[in-house]
């Protein structure tokens, strides 16, 4: 792993005390954890790892009770569910046998309607075939006597349909009143069963929640401090770091300028050099050509 400030771009991984901070995609490099500038922090690395193994049972704890807590209300829940399914079966099964007996009521009182209804109309055929062979044998005397006859029995036979069309009747709102007061009594116990097992879920889960707000909420305070702490330094870190890069970029631009002065002045440099050779040989020259002239004289 790299050391501090190395860069650690290709492992991603840094000295104990440090960490890789990425500064852009294309470049990271290793930092200390809680905030310092020129070391990894071992130390405190160490420090802060031995407090929280010493927290961790705890915490254990309260994770196990936690589970124990919510083990119970999966428990109760099912226990609750199996209540209901088994109301729910036998309010299905109350219907289905008030419903049958609905069913077996009407079809015997339509039996009967139908059997007195076919015993009437047989009456009154017999009763006309009887009246029609008297009225073959004397027709002129019998012809009112047989009139009678068979108003009276088609009378009869009205009263006698009548008669079973009204047991038929009350027999069937017999079946509708035993048939709801039936579905009345097992809805009416449903739902008294459902509403005391929301009522003692509600509490449960109630209870569990309070019990479980109560364990956490000095863990996540903990939490919270520390990570508000870790964020202070991180914060920290990374502002020296902003400041260390301007300083180098600001040394850069300092020596590119130097750089570029001292190549100005080279060039001066050079340049009067040049010019300075150039008139020391113009001068040489003259001297030389005066020289030759005093020499030409004598």
């Amino acid at each position: 792993c790299s050391t501090m400030w190395k860069n650690c771009k290709a492992s991603n991984c840094c000295s104990l005390g440090c960490k890789c901070h990425w500064h852009t995609k294309y470049y990271a490099s290793c930092v200390g954890i809680f905030g310092s500038k020129n070391r990894c922090e071992k130390e405190e690395a160490i420090a802060k790892q031995t407090k929280s193994l010493a927290v961790l049972p705890g915490l254990r704890t309260w994770h196990h009770n936690l589970k124990v807590d919510d083990d119970k209300k999966a428990k109760n829940l099912a226990d609750v569910q199996k209540k209901m399914d088994m109301l729910d079966k036998k309010w299905a099964s109350f219907l289905e046998a008030a419903k049958k007996k609905e069913t077996d009521s009407i079809a015997e009182a339509r039996a009967t309607y139908t059997e007195a209804e076919d015993a009437a109309t047989k009456k009154q055929q017999k009763l006309i075939t009887d009246a029609k062979r008297r009225e073959t044998d004397t027709i002129s005397k019998e012809r009112k006597k047989s009139n009678m006859a068979v108003q009276q029995a088609k009378k009869h036979a009205a009263g006698v349909i009548a008669a079973a069309s009204r047991k038929a009747e009350r027999a069937i709102t017999d079946i509708w009143v035993q048939t709801n007061a039936t579905i009345k009594d097992a809805t009416d116990e449903a739902k008294t069963t459902i509403s005391a097992c929301k009522s003692k879920e509600k509490s449960l889960i109630e209870a569990a929640l309070k019990k479980e707000k109560d364990v956490t909420s000095d863990a996540m305070a903990e939490v919270r401090k520390k990570t508000a702490a870790a964020h202070q330094a991180t914060q920290d870190a990374d502002s020296v770091r902003k400041k260390a890069v301007d300083l180098v970029h600001k040394r850069r631009r300092e020596e590119k300028a130097a750089l570029k002065h001292l190549q100005h002045t080279s060039h001066i440099l050079r340049a009067k050099k040049h010019k300075r050779a150039m008139a020391k040989l113009e001068v040489q020259s003259w001297v030389g050509a005066e020289k030759g002239a005093h020499a030409c004289e004598a």
